[in-house]
């Protein structure tokens, strides 16, 4: 976190299908907006390619409209939520804005469309030096998975677990001592109907 030597604030880009409250008491002093943008007259005022894209940007609305998701605001306050302020927790890094980007879906295009963002900015920042764009050093991505009957369980050969997805593109790989904290063995033969679990 913190900021660059000539005072450009280190930005993290947190991707969430159901957004984030960036307004939480936590969180607005280190949400990230686009200052190269004029709210809500229509024009690409920086020349990025997304129309009034100063909260961050919908992917899936093609629009700055962020929904107020838990799980994304559970995220962000992990990530940078404020401190020192006198109310609710704080985050790993005080000092850091927060790019919020919401995903329509976890399909592929959806996650390259929403990840384009945050590289497109990144490539501003670069282009011009840091007069526009935001210097995005990271992204968070913790989507999981939901509807577990598309998946599957590979990799039990190596001691390397891999839960695969069906529909997404997410693969998560477990090591011993992860299936053993999360006790995944009894989750997934609950959730997982036995014949799509590959042993």
């Amino acid at each position: 976190g913190g900021t660059t030597t000539d005072g450009h604030r280190v930005v993290v880009a947190v991707l969430e299908t159901g957004g984030s409250n960036y307004n939480h008491t936590d969180l607005i002093g280190n949400h990230w907006v686009n200052a190269g943008e004029v709210d809500g007259n229509g024009i690409d005022d920086d020349g990025n390619g997304y129309i009034d894209d100063v909260h961050g940007w919908n992917s899936g609305t093609g629009n700055d409209n962020i929904s107020a998701g838990g799980h994304g605001t559970a995220v962000s306050g992990m990530t940078g939520g404020m401190g020192n302020n006198g109310t609710g927790g704080v985050g790993v890094n005080w000092d850091v804005e927060i790019m919020q980007i919401q995903l329509a879906s976890l399909t592929e295009a959806a996650v390259i469309a929403a990840y384009s963002y945050a590289y497109d900015m990144r490539q501003l920042y670069n282009e011009t030096n840091g007069e526009e764009g935001a210097f995005v050093v990271v992204t968070n991505a913790s989507w999981g998975i939901n509807g577990l009957k598309n998946s599957k369980i590979e990799g039990k050969e190596s001691n390397e677990w891999k839960l695969v997805d069906g529909i997404d593109l997410i693969v998560h790989i477990f090591h011993p001592e992860k299936r053993k904290f999360y006790e995944l063995e009894k989750i997934w033969s609950e959730l997982i109907p036995k014949e799509k679990v590959m042993i």
